[in-house]
C-alpha cells in the first residue's frame, strides 16, 4: 500500500533538490568564515579589475591632457587619491559582501537542517515499513 506521508515527504524533497538543493549543499560543505573568506576574495579579486580597467578607460579618455600636462602634474597627490577611492571602494564592497554572504550562509544551513530533518524522518518511514514487512513474513511462516 502506497504511504501518502512518504510520498508528500518525497515530493518535497525531490522540489527542494531541484531548486536549492544543490547550491545549498554545495554551501553546506564549508565552514561560515571559509566560505565568506572566500567569496570575499572573489569581489577584492572583482573589484580590483573593474577599478583598474575604469581607472584604463579614463586614462585613455584624458590621454591629450594628460601627455601635455605630464610635466607640471602632481603624481603623488593622484596616487594618493586614487588609492583612497580604490580602498573606500573596497571597504565598501567587502563590507556588503561579508554580511550578504553570512546571511546567505545561515538561510543556506536552516534550509540544509530541514532537508536532513526530513531525510531522517524518510528513513524512520522506510525502517517501518521493513520492520513492519518482516512481521509479515514471519507470520506468513
Amino acid at each position: 500500500m502506497i504511504d501518502p506521508k512518504k510520498i508528500r515527504l518525497m515530493t518535497k524533497l525531490a522540489i527542494y533538490e531541484k531548486q536549492e538543493g544543490e547550491e545549498d549543499i554545495s554551501i553546506g560543505k564549508y565552514y561560515r568564515a571559509d566560505y565568506v573568506r572566500m567569496n570575499i576574495l572573489k569581489t577584492i579579486l572583482a573589484v580590483t579589475f573593474g577599478y583598474l580597467l575604469l581607472l584604463l578607460m579614463i586614462v585613455i579618455y584624458h590621454s591629450e591632457f594628460l601627455l601635455d600636462n605630464a610635466l607640471v602634474l602632481n603624481y603623488s597627490l593622484i596616487g594618493r587619491k586614487l588609492l583612497g577611492y580604490y580602498l573606500f571602494l573596497l571597504a565598501v564592497y567587502i563590507g556588503a559582501v561579508g554580511v550578504g554572504y553570512t546571511v546567505s550562509y545561515t538561510r543556506s544551513r536552516e534550509r540544509l537542517a530541514k532537508y536532513y530533518k526530513m531525510l531522517g524522518r524518510l528513513k524512520k518511514i522506510e525502517e517501518q515499513e521493513m520492520h513492519r514487512k518482516e512481521l509479515e513474513e514471519d507470520r506468513e511462516d
